[in-house]
């Protein structure tokens, strides 16, 4: 064979492998289901929450989706009365992603740098919250993340911190108190099948505190060394597939 031709079939070969590989990952990426995450803070005065753990573990799930194309980001905070317990809406975002090839990791990373600052900035504007509802903040995170297709092999990802004092479901309240009083009967399981659920700052959460006019408050009632094993074990109770949710004590940056 001609050199010249031998030259331009390598060639040839070369381009179209490439263009093979591009088109089944673009063909892959479209035909399974599309993973999306929330992240869920607890907002009430008793959990260590901040604007800054939000952006925190709004990088986390960007990192763990960063490759998927379609992806968003859900961002709440639990809400109280003035809300009617129901969780207040940061905002979903879409995850960015390289979507050419000449769209290097820089350009993704400060892209991904941007929407961080902007999460942060509506996070902001979040009020704090009086009351700790935080089974009801799950259960709508759940509800959202399916309403977006999320369910069996769908590897969508629920982030939440939280202390878990619950405090605006009697039943569950009481049960975390335990006790001779501790109630049979608890809210019915909240349906995450399918979705992964990661729960930490279990244990970063504030106890006696003084107001600006100087006088004591408990937020938290002082906690025993079973205490963290009877949340984890009441919360368990509460999702209908407990093998996917993780509990931390602390939420890592």
């Amino acid at each position: 064979m001609n050199p010249r031709l031998k030259i331009a079939a390598v060639l040839g070969s070369v381009v179209l492998a490439v263009i093979g590989v591009a088109t089944g990952k673009t063909f892959f990426s479209k035909s399974g289901p599309v993973p999306h995450a929330l992240v869920l803070s607890d907002w009430s005065g008793s959990a260590s929450a901040d604007c800054g753990s939000v952006v925190a573990l709004a990088r986390q799930q960007m990192q763990l989706l960063k490759d998927q194309s379609g992806s968003t980001i859900t961002v709440s905070v639990t809400g109280d009365e003035a809300t009617a317990n129901e969780p207040r809406y940061v905002g979903t975002f879409a995850i960015p992603v390289s979507e050419r090839a000449v769209e290097g990791t820089k350009i993704v990373g400060r892209r991904q740098e941007e929407l961080l600052s902007q999460i942060g900035n509506r996070c902001r504007q979040m009020p704090i919250a009086r009351k700790s509802s935080i089974f009801l903040g799950l259960k709508d995170g759940v509800e959202q993340l399916k309403s977006k297709g999320c369910g069996q092999q769908s590897g969508c990802l629920l982030f939440a911190k939280s202390d878990l004092q619950e405090n605006a479901e009697p039943l569950i309240a009481a049960a975390l108190k335990g006790g001779e009083r501790r109630p049979s009967k608890l809210p019915n399981p909240i349906d995450n099948r399918g979705i992964k659920i990661s729960i930490c700052g279990i244990a970063e959460t504030k106890g006696l505190v003084k107001d600006d006019a100087g006088a004591s408050k408990q937020l938290t009632r002082n906690r025993d060394a079973q205490q963290f094993e009877l949340i984890r074990k009441v919360w368990s109770s509460l999702f209908a597939a407990p093998e996917l949710v993780t509990y931390s004590a602390f939420c890592s940056e």
